[in-house]
């Protein structure tokens, strides 16, 4: 309410100062996320592609244009306007996600695009507006080399602002031009980058970010395909840096999902109250799951860790696995040899899939790359 009661009063000036302030501190919120974008996001906000009529596109553009007009040298202005022209394309795109855009969606989305690169100069001097160029190219559906030199300049001005690569990552979503592995790859390099500032949190961030966009309620966690240890060590260090209960809950539940008892069983003892929103009903069972026999929990972590590792094909992980039990005569605390666990965790990867000759097929043929690679390996035999 605060942003649209100074945005319709025309108090331009309190909201040069606000934005101003979060750009040269950084500011964050609770959790961790970046508040200028969500300020932008505000603004944004004003007006609905779906409902909004004429006299309200007429009124924020004519508001957007009188803050430029009182601010000609500040980036924030621009970028307001370029995202109310952005969301003015969205008006003709229609209904239906996967039907072909319209002329006038696309014709609209170009004129955005120009305005916002036109303004470049003077707006690019706040980190937005690489996030909303690359957002708007997303949805303009270019070549992904188009995207990675966007990219390749905000990382070397702004590296450390998380809402530029997570507007990209969307690219690589499967409804885009991407998959499981692109993404992987994306957060890999985005997490180099921002090592410094955040540890492997913008690595947590993206998968958080995936599951929210195709609304999978926390099931792309159970995935065998994503590297799930990555993804937990930047849950800490995001906990570590911003121990909101926002990301208390939200880690927690992903942990259950993840079947990782351990960190559920560290997280949910952090949870003071149980958000709703997040959990989804699920809360009794994984605090039940957190406090699981230990034993049982033991042995059903040693086997997912093989079937994970095993369709992630990180087969010199599962050899030094098996070596470090075979060595050291690891047991469980009941005196169940690791080994044994072990080896029913390969015997579990064929269970992990679906029953189809694709999927044998699949398996086998794994298993024949791992004898490839590990010739000398006795477990890939």
């Amino acid at each position: 309410m605060e942003v649209a009661n100074l945005f319709w009063k025309s108090k331009f000036t309190d909201l040069e100062q606000r934005l101003n302030s979060y750009r040269e501190n950084n500011s964050r919120t609770s959790d961790g996320l970046w508040m200028s974008h969500i300020y932008y996001n505000s603004l944004a906000g004003l007006v609905s592609p779906k409902f909004a009529d004429k006299k309200s596109w007429d009124s924020v553009f004519q508001k957007a244009d009188e803050w430029i007009k009182q601010y000609p040298d500040a980036p924030s202005a621009y970028i307001v306007k370029a995202n109310f022209l952005h969301l003015y394309a969205w008006k003709f795109r229609g209904e239906e996600p996967d039907a072909k855009p319209s002329s006038a969606y696309i014709e609209n989305l170009q004129k955005a695009i120009e305005y916002l690169q036109s303004t470049k100069k003077t707006s690019s001097g706040d980190p937005e507006w690489y996030a909303r160029m690359i957002l708007m190219l997303k949805d303009l559906d270019v070549a992904e080399g188009i995207i990675q030199k966007q990219l390749d300049e905000a990382s070397k001005r702004y590296p450390e602002y998380g809402p530029i690569y997570l507007n990209a990552m969307e690219y690589f979503l499967p409804k885009w031009q991407g998959d499981l592995s692109k993404i992987e790859a994306f957060a890999n390099a985005v997490a180099q980058l921002t090592h410094k500032s955040e540890g492997m949190g913008m690595f947590a961030r993206f998968y958080w970010t995936v599951s929210q966009l195709v609304n999978d309620q926390g099931a792309l966690f159970q995935s065998l395909e994503i590297d799930w240890s990555k993804i937990r060590q930047g849950m800490e260090d995001i906990v570590s840096q911003y121990p909101d209960q926002w990301n208390i809950n939200n880690f927690a539940f992903f942990a259950c999902i993840a079947h990782d008892r351990n960190m559920t069983k560290e997280l949910i003892k952090q949870v003071k109250s149980p958000i709703s929103d997040v959990w989804k009903g699920a809360y009794p069972d994984c605090k039940q799951f957190s406090e699981m026999d230990d034993e049982m929990s033991l042995r059903g972590d040693i086997r997912l860790e093989v079937v994970r590792l095993f369709w992630r094909k990180d087969f010199k992980k599962l050899d030094e696995i098996a070596d470090t039990y075979r060595k050291k005569k690891s047991r469980t605390p009941s005196g169940v040899w690791k080994l044994s666990v072990f080896y029913g965790g390969i015997v579990a990867v064929v269970d992990s899939q679906p029953d189809s000759a694709e999927n044998w097929s699949r398996a086998f043929q794994t298993a024949d790359e791992w004898v490839k690679l590990y010739p000398n390996s006795p477990v890939a035999h």
